[in-house]
């Protein structure tokens, strides 16, 4: 994979094009993750990458149009599988096969929790603004029609709120992956491929009132 710089505005790349890019958003996450959006510097970013500087712009825009294209790429898919799950009315099935992916995404992607509490819960700003109007929202309502639809269905107990219901299914997914280091040693979870199946199937449990043979099973297994 290797690129070169071969005039100002001219790398060459043996993927071409694509690679560029590619490239770029691999160096933003190693910038973004760990300096932070105000302190990541562009020209940093395009010499790991090793493209010229203005292919950033030529490609993203602006620092913040490269921000929002690196969580695009990860959180899209995520969000796209939920509108269809919704759209096509998944119930319990449907909620427990979108957080798995959620929590594989998590498990996969080790930058993103920590990236979005510093850059979109505590910085204010267009970063925070946009990224609640590209994905949060869409998330927020997709997740409440599904919700919503169960409890209206009976699926779900009649006293659960649609939007607190699906913050508290979204938190409890999530928080392990921001605390792993407190969680893994306070609670003894590793966090892996097998603790995501188990945190998958008992929030949506916990929600629905009701454990399988395989979710007791993990009860045992997570307490070796």
């Amino acid at each position: 994979m290797a690129r070169q710089v071969t005039g100002p505005g001219r790398p060459r790349s043996e993927g071409g094009g694509q690679a560029v890019r590619e490239a770029l958003l691999h160096a933003a996450r190693n910038y973004f993750s760990t300096r932070g959006f105000q302190q990541a510097s562009l020209r940093k970013i395009a010499a790991e990458a090793q493209v010229n500087p203005a292919m950033v712009h030529y490609y993203f825009g602006n620092k913040q149009g490269l921000y929002i294209a690196m969580l695009s790429e990860t959180a899209t898919p995520l969000i796209e599988e939920l509108e269809r799950l919704n759209a096509r009315d998944a119930g319990r099935e449907g909620l427990q096969e979108f957080l798995r992916h959620y929590a594989r995404t998590l498990l996969a992607q080790p930058w993103l929790p920590n990236l979005l509490v510093r850059e979109v819960l505590f910085q204010e700003g267009e970063v925070r603004d946009d990224f609640i109007a590209r994905f949060a929202s869409r998330v927020s309502a997709a997740l409440r029609g599904l919700v919503g639809r169960d409890v209206e269905s009976g699926e779900l107990p009649p006293h659960i709120d649609p939007a607190l219901g699906s913050l508290g299914i979204l938190s409890l997914i999530l928080f392990p992956f921001i605390a792993q280091p407190a969680v893994e040693r306070v609670f003894h979870q590793h966090i892996d491929e097998p603790f995501v199946e188990r945190l998958t199937r008992h929030t949506v449990a916990l929600f629905y009132g009701t454990a399988n043979e395989n979710e007791q099973g993990d009860r045992e297994s997570g307490q070796e």
